[in-house]
C-alpha cells in the first residue's frame, strides 16, 4: 500500500468480492493490537460487513448507506447482478460532489487526495 500510495485494497476470496483493507484497519486491529505486520493474514483484519452500491444508484444512496453503517468506503459494482468492481466512492469523494467547500470536501480536494 505504501508504494503504491493508497489506502485501501480490495480482497477476493475464491474469486469473489470479500472485503475491504484500508491502512486504518491495518493500524488500529495490527499494529494497536501488537499483532505481526509480517505474520497477521487479511482475512483477520477484514471487517465482513461490506456494504456496496451499484454503477445506477445515486450519490444520495451511498451517502445514506455511508451514514447508516459508518463506513469511509463503498465497492462501486458494475450492476446488482455482478461482483466486478468498477471502482470505489468515499466519503471525501461524497464531500466533494455535495459540499466541495466544507472542511472534508477541502481537505478531500487538496493535492495528492484527488
Amino acid at each position: 500500500m505504501r508504494d503504491e500510495d493508497i489506502g485501501d485494497i480490495i480482497i477476493e476470496k475464491d474469486g469473489t468480492l470479500y472485503d475491504i483493507v484500508t491502512d486504518r484497519h491495518i493500524v488500529v486491529r495490527v499494529i494497536a493490537d501488537g499483532k505481526d505486520v509480517t505474520t497477521t493474514n487479511l482475512e483477520s483484519v477484514c471487517s465482513r460487513e461490506l456494504i456496496t452500491v451499484t454503477a445506477d444508484d445515486s450519490v444520495k444512496d451511498a451517502t445514506q448507506l455511508i451514514e447508516e453503517h459508518a463506513v469511509r468506503l463503498i465497492p462501486v459494482l458494475e450492476s446488482a447482478n455482478s461482483s466486478k468492481i468498477i471502482g470505489i466512492i468515499s466519503l471525501g469523494d461524497i464531500s466533494l460532489q455535495k459540499k466541495p467547500k466544507s472542511s472534508l470536501g477541502k481537505i478531500s480536494a487538496a493535492s495528492g487526495n484527488v
